[in-house]
């Protein structure tokens, strides 16, 4: 950072051949099966100048079908991700003034992965009937009083109380 060659960058540039050079190619981003088909273009242009090169007696260096970058990506993006997804939702996942979780959060998370895995769940308080699906909601939200009430009397009535 700060440093400049003593010579100008173009002062480095010579006409001729590549012979012997040998030249990287990152290819993380240029998998046409990954984007639209107006990015081709951009992806062309590339191989394209890659074509050049060889043409030019440079040495390509392709990275591996999986890209160079993939498995660090991989192995490190959950962590990373997860300490900056968290930090969206403060309410859920509160932290200490070091920044510390203030409670376990695992609970919270398996809740968040059960209801991702439910969707939208509508659950009878008398007959413990399920409503999936798209309909029109007309209930009301949750209400642990009436919940409570209701159980009671659900288990009366098969014989639970």
């Amino acid at each position: 950072m700060g440093r400049l060659p003593a010579k100008p960058y173009q002062s480095y540039a010579k006409e001729g051949r590549l012979d012997g050079y040998r030249i990287g190619v990152v290819r993380e981003y240029m998998d046409k099966s990954v984007f639209s088909s107006p990015l081709y273009v951009n992806i062309d242009i590339v191989d394209h100048a890659i074509g050049e090169l060889k043409a030019l007696g440079a040495t390509i260096v392709e990275p591996p079908p999986e890209g160079l970058f993939t498995a660090s990506i991989r192995r490190n993006l959950p962590r990373l991700q997860n300490a900056s997804w968290t930090k969206q939702f403060p309410d859920m996942f509160p932290v200490d003034a070091d920044g510390k979780p203030a409670r376990d959060q695992v609970g919270t998370l398996i809740d968040l992965a059960i209801y991702g895995r439910l969707k939208d769940l509508t659950v009878c308080y008398r007959c413990h009937s399920e409503f999936r699906g798209g309909f029109e909601h007309k209930a009301v939200a949750f209400d642990l009083h009436t919940a409570d009430v209701l159980e009671m009397e659900y288990e009366r009535r098969i014989g639970r109380r």
